[in-house]
C-alpha cells in the first residue's frame, strides 16, 4: 500500500552488490513461519519419543489429586507443600526437555534460512524503531495486512484441527470423565492427533511464506534506472573522469617520449605522417629500443625534436608506418625489424663517419 507507491519507478532487478549490502546490514530474507512450523514439528518429535514416559509418571503422581482430591487440604501446610513440590518437580520433568527441542529447532530453522552473523546495526539503539509515526507507519503498512492475514490462517488451522480431532471423541470423554488414566491417554490422543494435523498445514503455509518472503525481499531491493546508474558509476568509476585520466596518461607518456627523443639513435619518419625514434648503443642494448613514437603533429613534433638536437632522421615510409603500428614505448622492436634497422643505423653511422 504504501509500499507500492515507493517501488513504482524501481523497474530494475537487484544488482549483486545491493543484494550484497542488503545481507550484511539487515540478513536476508526469513520465514518466522519456517520457525513455527519447526516448533510443532519438535513438539510431535517430543510427544512421540520423550512424551509417552512423562506422561505415564505424571498420570502416576497426579491421579490421586484427581480421583480423591478431598484427600488433601492446603489449608494443611505440609499437603500444600507436598502437592506444590510435587507438581512442580512433574512439570519441570516434563517442561524442560519440551523447552530444549522446541528451542534447538527455532534455532535450526532459523539458521537453515540465514546463517549467523552479528550484524551491528541490529544491536545499536535506534530510537526510529520506538517512534509513535514511525509505527503506526509500520502498522498499516503492506506487510502488516499479510502478517494479520497470515494469523487470521493459523487461527483458523488451529480452530480446525481440533475440531476434528476432538468431535469424534467428545461423547468417550463424557464417559470416562471420573477414569483419571484413561481420561488423561485419551486428551493425549486426540491432542497429538490435532498437534499432527497442526503441523502439516503449517508446513504448507511455511513453504508458501518462505517464496512470499522471498519475492517480496527482491521487490524491495529492486532499483531505479537512474539508482543503476549510479552504482555503475560508483563501482566503474564516472565516465568522464576516466576519460580525463586516460587524456592525462596520454599527455604524461607524450612528454616523457619528447623528452627522450635527443636520446634517439636514430628517427624513422614518414616524411609528415609518421615517425618512430630509435635508440641503439652497441654493448648496452641488446636490440634497439624504442623511445618515442607519433603520427601527423606529434610525428612532426619528434622531428623537429630530433633536427634540432642533431638526431639523424631517416625517412623510410614503409618502415616507418610498420614500427608505427608494431612497437610499444620503451620497448625492443619485434624480431622482423632487426635486419631493416641493422641497415639503416649501418646508413647513418656510414654517413656520419
Amino acid at each position: 500500500m504504501a509500499d507500492s507507491s515507493e517501488t513504482d519507478n524501481k523497474t530494475e532487478a537487484p544488482s549483486e552488490k545491493r543484494l550484497r549490502d542488503s545481507l550484511d546490514k539487515d540478513g536476508g530474507p526469513s520465514s518466522r513461519e519456517v520457525n513455527s512450523a519447526a516448533a510443532l514439528f519438535a513438539l510431535v518429535l517430543f510427544l512421540m519419543t520423550m512424551a509417552p514416559a512423562d506422561f505415564g509418571e505424571a498420570v502416576k503422581n497426579l491421579s490421586v489429586f484427581i480421583e480423591d482430591p478431598s484427600g488433601f487440604s492446603l489449608e494443611n501446610g505440609a499437603d500444600a507443600f507436598f502437592i506444590l513440590q510435587l507438581a512442580g518437580l512433574t512439570i519441570f520433568k516434563f517442561a524442560l526437555p519440551l523447552v530444549l527441542m522446541l528451542l534447538a529447532a527455532t534455532l535450526l530453522a532459523s539458521f537453515a534460512q540465514n546463517p549467523p552473523t552479528l550484524i551491528f546495526d541490529k544491536i545499536m539503539p535506534d530510537l526510529s524503531r520506538i517512534s509513535p509515526q514511525a509505527g503506526l507507519k509500520r502498522l498499516f503498512a503492506f506487510d502488516a495486512v499479510v502478517d494479520l492475514l497470515k494469523s487470521f490462517i493459523k487461527f483458523g488451522i488451529v480452530a480446525i484441527a481440533f475440531y476434528v480431532s476432538f468431535e469424534g471423541g467428545a461423547a468417550a470423554l463424557l464417559v470416562l470423565q471420573t477414569d483419571a488414566g484413561n481420561t488423561v491417554e485419551l486428551v493425549k490422543r486426540l491432542a497429538f492427533k490435532a498437534i499432527l494435523i497442526c503441523a502439516f498445514a503449517c508446513a504448507v503455509l511455511a513453504a508458501a511464506d518462505v517464496f512470499w518472503t522471498r519475492v517480496r525481499w527482491l521487490g524491495k531491493l529492486k532499483m531505479s534506472r537512474q539508482e543503476v546508474k549510479d552504482e555503475h558509476k560508483q563501482s566503474e568509476g564516472d565516465p568522464m573522469l576516466r576519460a580525463r585520466a586516460r587524456a592525462i596518461a596520454r599527455a604524461r607518456v607524450r612528454r616523457n617520449m619528447i623528452t627522450n627523443v635527443p636520446n634517439a639513435t636514430v628517427v624513422i619518419a614518414n616524411p609528415t605522417h609518421y615517425a618512430v625514434a630509435l635508440r641503439y648503443v652497441r654493448g648496452q642494448d641488446r636490440a634497439p629500443q624504442t623511445l618515442a613514437k607519433g603520427k601527423n603533429k606529434l610525428a612532426l613534433k619528434i622531428r623537429s625534436i630530433a633536427e634540432a638536437n642533431n638526431v639523424p632522421v631517416v625517412e623510410n615510409k614503409a618502415l616507418a608506418k610498420s614500427l608505427h603500428d608494431a612497437v610499444r614505448v620503451d620497448q625492443p622492436i619485434p624480431p622482423e625489424f632487426y635486419k631493416a634497422v641493422a641497415e639503416v643505423i649501418i646508413y647513418i653511422n656510414k654517413k656520419g663517419g
